[in-house]
């Protein structure tokens, strides 16, 4: 475990799967084929299913074997990339892990990314369930969409960049859905009257989420069931009331109706997934890298976020330090702005406890908001507590100091 330092982000960013489909190809793989494929000799097993060489995979037959039934799979996972019908897993690049098609003849077909990079996949004929099960985990994830608007009057130049219409979804639901007023200064009670108009995005600037979701990051991988809360990024903007907390091995992400008097506005989502910590690390990823990007094409260079996010994504970049930040988030400290002895007090701690043990222990240490207000370090409320403990007596039998 080490102290982050100050370190340039690398270039690159998440890719527009969309822009990607149409360089994507089905190249197939041996273990899937009988007889002769454009790719030489199939190893799968024989139709009779009696192994013709000891060890041989037990796959499923794909029976896709001339250049004409390569172009037409081709065809299949390019729609499928475009029409949404694909998975995103931990450690995938340019391409998503999973591409499905469904056939109500044939029940489908499943492709797997094998170059995450190039887009060149594999395949196999779906059996009974598999493409639900896969449509059953996409729709457990979530994602930030921003239809990017012109510029309009902000004093803030990079609120002014990073107007755009808003849609936040956290699986099947929409939680940015929204009912307005048709005129303002109306009530949302007229609703009965057809004076209310349904919306499924909300315009905002979308930086100051951003810059939320970035300033936090530590606070919300670190700790255990601290709450980022989508509003808290809201600035003078109107947000769905929507809640993440990671508790060590996933997200549990709730959305409830709030109602904003000024501007009058109602959300109206009512929601609670479980996301894994990869999926929720992904969407928040690709928003911050989005409103990133936007800036960027501003010719807005300097933020808050930016300086921000640099330092975040050159932390992940090293598991020690990204170890040692999210051990300051647990204890709501800012790792790049740390006292010594707080520092000391990680590096000692880390030193006996890794992982989950340790995340657990510095959650159970936050501090309360008096000691922050008084600037007390982590370590000297520790010393100050275990002094407590010395000069107390213990009423359990037995008990020895």
């Amino acid at each position: 475990m080490k102290r982050p330092v100050a370190y340039t982000r690398p270039a690159g960013g998440p890719a527009d799967i969309k822009d990607l489909a149409q360089t994507a190809e089905y190249v197939g793989s041996r273990e899937h084929k009988i007889g002769q494929w454009w790719g030489g000799q199939g190893s799968a097993p024989a139709s009779d299913g009696v192994l013709k060489r000891p060890k041989k995979q037990l796959t499923t037959v794909c029976p896709l074997h001339t250049k004409k039934d390569r172009a037409e799979a081709t065809g299949w996972i390019r729609a499928a990339l475009a029409t949404g019908r694909f998975l995103f897993v931990e450690g995938d690049k340019r391409f998503p892990k999973h591409v499905w098609r469904e056939d109500a003849v044939s029940g489908g077909w499943i492709g797997r990314c094998v170059n995450s990079v190039r887009g060149a996949c594999k395949g196999w004929p779906a059996e009974a369930g598999e493409i639900a099960t896969l449509e059953r985990k996409k729709r457990q994830t979530m994602r930030f969409e921003v239809d990017w608007q012109p510029t309009g009057p902000n004093a803030a130049p990079e609120e002014r960049a990073t107007i755009g219409d808003l849609r936040v979804f956290i699986g099947d639901s929409n939680v940015c859905a929204n009912v307005q007023p048709r005129r303002r200064g109306k009530k949302i009670s007229a609703a009965a009257r057809g004076n209310v108009r349904h919306e499924d995005h909300v315009t905002v600037s979308v930086y100051p989420l951003a810059e939320e979701i970035a300033l936090s990051w530590w606070q919300l991988f670190g700790a255990r069931d601290e709450r980022l809360l989508l509003a808290d990024g809201r600035a003078g903007y109107a947000l769905p009331d929507v809640q993440l907390a990671f508790d060590g091995s996933g997200f549990n992400a709730v959305s409830q109706p709030v109602a904003y008097q000024n501007p009058e506005v109602y959300f109206t989502c009512r929601s609670a997934e479980r996301l894994s910590r990869a999926t929720a690390e992904s969407a928040l990823t690709d928003f911050v890298e989005q409103v990133r990007n936007r800036l960027a094409a501003a010719k807005v260079w300097d933020s808050g976020l930016q300086q921000r996010w640099q330092r975040v994504l050159a932390s992940r970049q090293d598991a020690e330090e990204s170890a040692f930040c999210e051990a300051a988030g647990a204890l709501d400290l800012d790792p790049y702005n740390i006292r010594d002895e707080d520092a000391d007090f990680i590096a000692e701690a880390g030193a006996l406890f890794h992982g989950e043990p340790l995340a657990e222990l510095l959650s159970g240490l936050r501090p309360p908001s008096d000691r922050r207000r008084r600037g007390e370090s982590t370590s000297g409320t520790l010393r100050r507590q275990r002094s407590a403990r010395r000069n107390s007596t213990s009423d359990r039998p037995g008990f020895r100091r």
